[in-house]
């Protein structure tokens, strides 16, 4: 087995984490790829560096420390290799990367002994004639656009399969995965949606109409996007990736031909993790 590790320059504090990591792979005989932001915290490593797609060796699993934004990098990282990825949460909510430094030992060992979980999560991919978004055009959240330092609404026409679908007047709109269902769209009131499921949805971020509602659509359809507004450009994110577009510029998005692997423990399910730290369903009164 072959392990690549993952972790932000800025994250010192998860030092003593990367530590036993690389302790207990070393130990049992696992070769490692350690990414070069980590390097200033570990100089004694002495298997295989990587710091982009390109440059980054055959792996079996990639171990991702920090918070759910540190996982969301590791996806630009593996892009089609479809590498499963264990996310060791440090950070608040852990909610993608969801193993606590609590059960890291427990996890390490399930690990290489094969017992752990392997969900594939639908990938959302951005188009558009002459943009190649730096390379790398898919998403595991959602794919958003909306206004650019402006305190204007801007309109957004929306087309399914080449049928008119909606004009919304909004701040901007989400077009998200299943995974993402419980992100940026859910704080815009978006639908929570099971991670396994095979669907976009698209939720309206601060619309004018009061009748207009988040819309739950077959991830075999083809979404176009374009916006319309005061200003000559606005603001296109791929996760936490952001781009500029010109005003009338249309965007198709899709459902991207690979997927993203995520390794869980066998007792983690959705239901319990959104009770767990979202309080989804909890009565305060008992």
């Amino acid at each position: 087995m072959r392990v690549a590790i993952y972790g932000r320059q800025e994250s010192a504090k998860n030092t003593k984490q990367l530590v036993e990591i690389l302790h207990f792979l070393k130990e049992n005989g696992i070769e490692t790829e350690l990414h070069s932001d980590l390097l200033p915290y570990q100089n004694s490593h002495s298997g295989g560096v990587f710091g982009s797609y390109q440059d980054l060796n055959p792996v079996d699993v990639m171990i991702s420390i920090g918070g759910d934004g540190t996982l969301l990098d590791t996806l630009t990282l593996i892009r089609d290799r479809e590498i499963p990825v264990l996310g060791v949460n440090t950070g608040r909510l852990g909610f993608l990367a969801n193993v606590n430094t609590d059960r890291l030992h427990q996890a390490l060992n399930a690990m290489i002994n094969g017992q752990l979980k392997q969900e594939s999560r639908m990938l959302i991919r951005a188009s558009s004639e002459g943009l190649d978004f730096n390379g790398f055009d898919c998403a595991l959240n959602e794919a958003t656009l909306h206004k650019n330092d402006t305190s204007s609404m801007i309109s957004i026409k929306v087309n399914v399969d080449n049928t008119f679908m909606n004009n919304y007047w909004a701040d901007g709109l989400i077009v998200c995965t299943p995974t993402g269902s419980t992100a940026y769209s859910l704080s815009c009131g978006g639908p929570i949606v099971m991670p396994t499921s095979d669907n976009f949805s698209i939720t309206p971020i601060a619309p004018h109409n009061l009748n207009v509602r988040p819309m739950v659509l077959s991830s075999n359809c083809s979404i176009t996007i374009k916006a319309e507004g005061r200003e000559d450009q606005f603001l296109f994110t791929l996760d936490s990736r952001s781009f500029t577009v010109d005003a009338g510029r249309e965007i198709k998005l899709e459902k991207a031909p690979y997927a993203m692997r995520l390794l869980n423990f066998e007792d983690q399910d959705f239901f319990s993790t959104i009770r767990k730290k979202m309080m989804w369903g909890i009565d305060k009164r008992n």
